[in-house]
């Protein structure tokens, strides 16, 4: 018998089970992989605001602000009471982390928004964490694989360095850690929480009995059933999930078989990653030209390296739900004299130019791989052939877009001026992009205190829930993780403090 048992060992899972050991409960985490952290340990940073970090800028951006911003981008169809909850909680989250050894530094290079040089707080990578991965393909946009003789392992973002001391934290709490530990179902007695009955790796069968249960799992991106029934994608088909840390859905389905109420799911949608570092920075520039599998354009480019989600919402749309970003010797050459209009922040030190050795290097390598997404042609006719996009329709589109560039006018999609460069000079060079996705957002149903409400919007006592099982508000639009850097982690760690101070209050209720 224990008090609280935590179902999930990510960032939302860590932080309810630290807090409420913090407040005096006895918690016991079960984790179905062999590690902790899960994608949490993919990523770069958190946003937060009023931290010591943003105060002393005398940056007048605040909580009302960063509530308001949410509110307005989700159309207020989220759930006001549980921003605004997620939203006080921000600063403090900081310096709760902070106190643990977490180190922090200001995001200072970003395109989506004015508000995230301000807000979005960047882990330290004080040390070097690696976690297993099956394929490199997992890397995703910031790890990096090693293929060892005996393992392939991939260096986890900077947040996996937050993840390995929060897993320090829960340890030194008392927190009993359970990996490669499955929970099965949610046990109820007279209406309340009673248990979790879980699975080992060896097939052994236990039920843990406790007074509260707080769901932190995740997404379900790796559930073809469930991706397809509540998104309408097809996993392999139409997306594709850049790590291998698998995400089944399970906490999700146990909430609903006891009576929660669904809330709004998406895929977390971005467009699949652009491989090393040479051909991200190239690709994703406003400069360069987008066409469909039909070979016309569909998007203003300017989107190009600023907001990925507005890029993959625009694919979506797309038939084969695929796009090829283009650029010529030109616009290349501008690259390496003018330099870049975006500059990536996931690398660093910054680079303002387009290093051509080293592009050329990687160029060479890279094209020369089997079913390689990256195309090199001497004319747009050999490029469409390769392509496979319809040639006339793609020699009339770069035809109509030179005329805007000439003009300095884009009258399909009003592009800005100062990107309109000719694509008329070989070589020609294409990246293939499709739709790909961290996780899925949305799922199970949470009021502003992280408990888990039924179909009649009631309280189902004792069951609690955060992180992206239950993050509505990025299902709305998920382009708010670009408006407001890092908020995806953000609302993780927030609520899963919220989910475990107010469990531990709710079993002081039943002593």
């Amino acid at each position: 018998m224990t008090d609280i048992v935590v179902v999930g060992g990510s960032a939302a899972g860590l932080a309810a089970a630290i807090t409420a050991a913090e407040n005096g409960a006895k918690v016991v985490l079960l984790e179905k992989e062999s590690f902790m952290g899960g994608i949490a340990k993919l990523g770069m940073g958190i946003a937060a605001v009023e931290s010591r970090f943003q105060q002393a800028l005398a940056f007048p951006f605040k909580r009302d602000d960063a509530f308001k911003l949410i509110m307005e981008h989700t159309d207020w169809r989220a759930d006001a009471r549980l921003v605004r909850a997620w939203v006080d909680e921000m600063p403090s989250t900081i310096e709760w982390l902070e106190n643990m050894g977490v180190e922090f530094e200001l995001l200072d290079i970003y395109q989506s928004s004015e508000f995230v040089t301000h807000t979005g707080h960047l882990v330290k990578k004080t040390r070097t964490i690696v976690m297993p991965a099956e394929e490199p393909k997992w890397a995703g946009v910031t790890g990096e694989v090693r293929i060892t003789p005996k393992e392939t392992v991939m260096e986890g973002g900077r947040t996996a360095v937050m993840i390995t001391i929060m897993t320090e934290r829960a340890k030194e709490k008392g927190v009993e850690i359970y990996t490669g530990t499955r929970a099965k179902k949610l046990v109820m007695k007279n209406g309340r929480v009673a248990g979790v009955v879980a699975e080992d790796n060896s097939g052994k069968t236990l039920q843990i009995d406790c007074k509260a249960v707080i769901i932190a799992t995740g997404g379900f991106c790796h559930n073809k059933e469930m991706l397809k029934k509540y998104t309408g994608f097809e996993l392999g088909r139409d997306i594709t999930v850049i790590h291998g840390v698998e995400l089944l859905g399970d906490g999700i389905k146990m909430a609903w078989e006891v009576g929660a109420a669904e809330d709004a799911m998406s895929p977390a949608l971005i467009v699949s990653p652009i491989p090393t570092r040479e051909l991200s920075e190239a690709f994703n520039q406003p400069y360069n030209l987008v066409v469909n599998q039909k070979g016309e354009r569909f998007i203003n480019e300017e989107k190009l390296g600023a907001n990925w989600v507005h890029l993959a919402y625009a694919i979506a749309r797309q038939k084969n739900r695929c796009a090829y970003i283009i650029f010529d010797e030109g616009i290349k050459r501008h690259m390496e004299t003018a330099g870049f209009e975006h500059i990536s922040y996931l690398y660093r030190p910054a680079r303002i130019k387009l290093d051509k050795k080293l592009f050329n290097e990687t160029v060479e390598r890279l094209s020369k791989r089997k079913d390689s997404p990256l195309f090199i042609a001497d004319s747009l006719e050999e490029l469409a052939g390769k392509m496979k996009v319809d040639l006339e329709t793609f020699k009339k589109t770069v035809e109509e877009y030179n005329r805007f560039c000439e003009t300095g006018r884009d009258r399909l999609f009003n592009k800005n001026p100062r990107y309109l460069i000719p694509i008329k000079e070989p070589k020609f060079y294409a990246f293939k992009c499709g739709l790909s996705m961290y996780t899925t957002v949305g799922g199970i149903k949470i009021n502003e205190r992280a408990e888990v409400l039924n179909r009649e919007d009631d309280v189902i006592p004792g069951l609690y829930a955060a992180g992206d099982c239950t993050a509505s508000v990025f299902a709305y639009d998920f382009s708010l993780t670009y408006m407001l850097w890092g908020s995806n982690l953000s609302y993780a760690l927030n609520t899963g403090r919220i989910a475990g101070r107010n469990a531990a209050r709710y079993i002081k209720t039943l002593r």
